[in-house]
């Protein structure tokens, strides 16, 4: 990386030096000693110091000249209660996101309407399995699966009570995550929301 001294304009590449300079004729690779030339130097950069990214910031300084070797330093600061309470604000919106994107995964086999007549079939379950014999939806849908009426009812129930465990499970791991101080940074893994357990 090049800084270009007169603006300290950083990074500074051969590129922008041949487009400051369109009248110019540049060898295809442009020396170090040539870049100079035009007030353009090579900056060694700084390896970063180590610092905890959950409380703290580093930001990369403007390069500095130094006995006339360009080169950049890291500044570490805390990170302000603002900026934490951003951080946790988006990581907690991106919990809610992954815990909504799994539970859709939950229906993705059905369409909306039919998803729209799920609280009626387990209402009409209910009421078979409670001795009601007056159940237009599943009976029609028992019908054109072949299956007795309890059959249907029994399938309902069973679907439901699943779809029941796995939302809650979902649920609850999106609590724990919610709770945790600080949140998971690998909070969409698996491991995180029961799958596999």
């Amino acid at each position: 990386m090049y800084i270009r001294a007169e603006d300290l304009q950083f990074p500074f590449t051969d590129r922008m030096l041949r487009k400051a300079h369109p009248n110019t004729s540049f060898p295809a690779i442009i020396s170090d000693e040539l870049m100079a030339s035009y007030g353009v130097y090579p900056v060694t950069i700084a390896d970063k110091p180590p610092y905890d990214e959950a409380t703290q910031t580093i930001d990369e300084a403007t390069p500095q000249e130094v006995a006339g070797v360009w080169s950049t330093s890291w500044t570490i600061r805390d990170k302000t209660q603002d900026e934490l309470d951003a951080e946790k604000a988006t990581l907690v919106a991106s919990v809610q996101t992954e815990m909504a994107r799994r539970m859709r995964l939950l229906a993705a086999g059905y369409e909306d309407e039919e998803r729209e007549t799920w609280g009626t079939q387990v209402k009409e379950a209910e009421a078979i399995k409670s001795g009601s014999t007056a159940a237009p939806l599943l009976s029609s849908l028992a019908t054109s699966k072949g299956r007795t009426l309890d059959e249907q009812a029994d399938r309902v129930l069973y679907l439901a009570e699943q779809f029941a465990l796995a939302s809650g499970a979902i649920m609850a791991a999106r609590d724990t995550l919610l709770t945790m101080d600080p949140i998971a940074a690998d909070f969409k893994s698996d491991k995180h929301w029961n799958v596999g357990a």
